[in-house]
């Protein structure tokens, strides 16, 4: 084949493949756009409601009208990312007269639509047969439109799901070498919610190369991302912590509603033992979690094995949930956004997997639902413990298998024309 020839049917594929992606984003922007606007209440976003380490909406709001220092002072218990990503749209709505219940669904929608990105990439990847093609649809529609993303909408929380697509497209980034591209994603993951630091690690051990260098430039974007607030008002953080991380009770769906003591007036609740902290406990299990990982590898790295990334990472979101002592519907995107990506994209699969986990935490969010509102659910809190802790950890010990024991760590690459080839390699990472 001539290079002429070579050259018109790589543009004719770029071409075709453009016309796939827009199609695909301009699908799910519709979706989204639809999810957001069935939301009926705002959740914990109150522009105008009392400063809370939970509710992003004040500090938007301040933003929005060039308020800084009531951006500082209302600062949420989160990064500026998902923020300074929403304020151009609030700013839009609001000056279109739009109401506040609208406003926050415009926000919303712009948390959502980078998982849009995320989906379309998926789908529309050279290559795939048509069963993996199948599997990236499916995995798509269930972390755009699953019950955790639709969660998060609700109870006003779209950042998580931003802070899930950004941690995921870090580590992808990595597995194909895109240094550059790993530390942007990884440092706005974590400049969108601190839990992200936990991506570091698949991200970092992705890398073939490069890791110390990639790790600084990761940190620098996140210190910035996360630590100007904090040191502009100390107090005001301190506030916002106390608010979300002060917590001292855990509820049946946590590892450590188990080891916590009744509390006389909340039937379903636990008080946390040793007087922990929300924040406290959940770091605590987050590095025994880590601990025991470590150990594992270890033992596993001596056989000379390669790491899973995407596995990993979903290991590292599932760790984050059954961590904290008191897990909602909406935390589970740190599990559900990578280990949908990890089926469809590393092992070419239909996400059954992801399917029953999706479902797992649908249940889950329907009996904390249930509980918070004082209604007698089928089962009593010890048996819902017992369940909750027996899939979780299940997943985990699956997960934690397959990240440290698979013999290729990569992601399927399918051979490309030789312009698209020699183009790819002249941009670099």
């Amino acid at each position: 084949m001539s290079s002429v020839s070579v050259m018109r049917f790589g543009t004719a594929s770029v071409s075709r493949r453009t016309a796939v992606q827009g199609a695909l984003l301009a699908i799910g922007s519709v979706v989204v756009t639809a999810l957001a606007l069935s939301s009926t209440t705002e959740g914990d976003y109150h522009p105008a409601g009392p400063v809370a380490g939970d509710n992003a909406g004040a500090a938007i709001n301040a933003l929005t009208h060039g308020d800084v220092g009531g951006l500082v002072s209302h600062q949420p218990l989160m990064g500026l990312v998902s923020i300074l990503l929403r304020a151009p749209f609030v700013k839009l709505a609001s000056s279109l007269g739009a109401g506040d219940m609208l406003v926050y669904r415009v926000g919303a929608i712009a948390c959502i639509l980078p998982a849009v990105l995320l989906g379309a990439w998926m789908i529309s990847r050279r290559g795939l047969a048509i069963t993996a093609r199948l599997a990236a649809v499916i995995a798509t529609a269930l972390i755009v439109a699953g019950p955790a993303t639709v969660d998060a909408i609700h109870l006003g929380h779209p950042e998580e799901v931003l802070a899930a697509v950004l941690a995921t497209g870090a580590v992808l980034a990595a597995i194909r070498g895109r240094r550059g591209w790993a530390a942007v994603l990884l440092g706005l993951a974590v400049g969108t919610k601190q839990w992200a630091v936990l991506a570091a690690i698949p991200v970092l051990l992705a890398l073939d190369d490069h890791r110390f260098a990639t790790a600084v430039r990761a940190a620098g974007l996140a210190l910035l991302l996360t630590a100007v607030l904090p040191i502009a008002d100390p107090r005001a953080f301190a506030r916002a912590d106390s608010v979300v991380g002060g917590l001292n009770f855990t509820d049946p769906f946590s590892l450590w509603w188990p080891l916590g003591s009744r509390i006389t007036a909340a039937v379903t609740a636990h008080r946390l033992p040793l007087g922990l902290t929300r924040s406290v406990a959940s770091a605590l299990a987050c590095m025994a979690g880590l601990g025991v990982l470590a150990a594992y590898a270890a033992k596993r790295r001596s056989q000379r094995r390669a790491y899973d990334a995407l596995a990993l990472l979903a290991l590292m979101g599932l760790l984050r949930c059954i961590a904290d002592p008191d897990p909602l519907e909406y935390n589970f995107v740190a599990l559900l956004i990578p280990l949908a990506a990890w089926e469809a994209v590393t092992l070419e699969r239909l996400p059954i997997m992801s399917a029953l986990a999706t479902a797992a935490v649908a249940v889950l969010g329907t009996g904390s639902v249930a509980m918070m509102a004082g209604t007698a659910w089928s089962l009593g809190p010890a048996a819902v413990s017992a369940l909750s802790l027996g899939w979780t950890l299940a997943l985990a010990s699956y997960l934690g298998y397959r990240a440290v024991s698979t013999r290729s760590s990569g992601v399927r690459r399918p051979k490309l024309p030789l312009v698209i080839r020699t183009a790819s390699a002249r941009g670099g990472s």
